[in-house]
């Protein structure tokens, strides 16, 4: 059996899931809370205007992403814990699944494609280097991006969407990353606030 045919299998056995504009996904959530939040020209689609009717009009909007909770864990959970309990709906996600490419599709509502954010390592052809994207450095000496003479703009190409909320808005990050190049382009500016655990997180 060839790569190529193990691969296929992968995807008909649903072993693997090939990342769709077809189906609720992880870009369209993006657009709905942005479309509640008062950004306008979202991509509006049939499952982003799904999101937006469930959430329906609120007067607050609490938006948790927790990196790497997929369905797998969720189907090992107990079904009366509080998160399989809670489930509105299964969402696929964009391709590749890595966290800088994931959080930055949330960030602009946009698929990998559009937004050219596509791993931790990304080669920067302006400055001839292999830059690690989500920690602002230069991979071969781990050398800050900002040093050299880099913006987070330069890098960047798609404006995170969080700019332009039309609600007051607080971003809550882990303390090692919240302030970071990469948070601060995510957050779009809004104010940040970096938390030493999760108690104190949701304190």
């Amino acid at each position: 059996m060839t790569d190529a045919y193990e691969l296929a299998a992968a995807f008909d056995d649903r072993l693997l899931v090939r990342p769709s504009s077809d189906v609720a996904n992880l870009v369209d959530l993006s657009n709905a809370v942005a479309t509640i939040a008062g950004v306008e020209d979202t991509q509006s689609t049939r499952d982003s205007r799904y999101f937006v009717d469930v959430i329906g009009p609120c007067d607050h909007l609490i938006f948790v992403a927790i990196d790497g909770l997929g369905m797998n864990t969720i189907n090992a959970m107990d079904q009366d814990d509080f998160i399989p309990r809670h489930l509105e709906k299964e969402l696929s996600t964009v391709f590749p699944t890595s966290t800088p490419v994931v959080f930055t599709s949330l960030a602009t509502g946009k698929w990998p494609g559009e937004h050219a954010i596509i791993g931790w390592d990304m080669y920067l052809g302006s400055v001839d280097f292999v830059a690690t994207i989500i920690r602002f450095i230069r991979r071969s000496d781990e050398r800050f991006l900002g040093d050299i003479g880099l913006t987070s703009e330069q890098v960047f190409h798609s404006a995170s969407m969080t700019q332009r909320f039309r609600r007051n808005t607080l971003i809550m990050q882990p303390q090692e990353i919240s302030n970071s190049v990469y948070s601060n382009y995510t957050s779009g500016g809004r104010p940040q606030v970096g938390y030493d655990t999760l108690d104190n997180a949701v304190d």
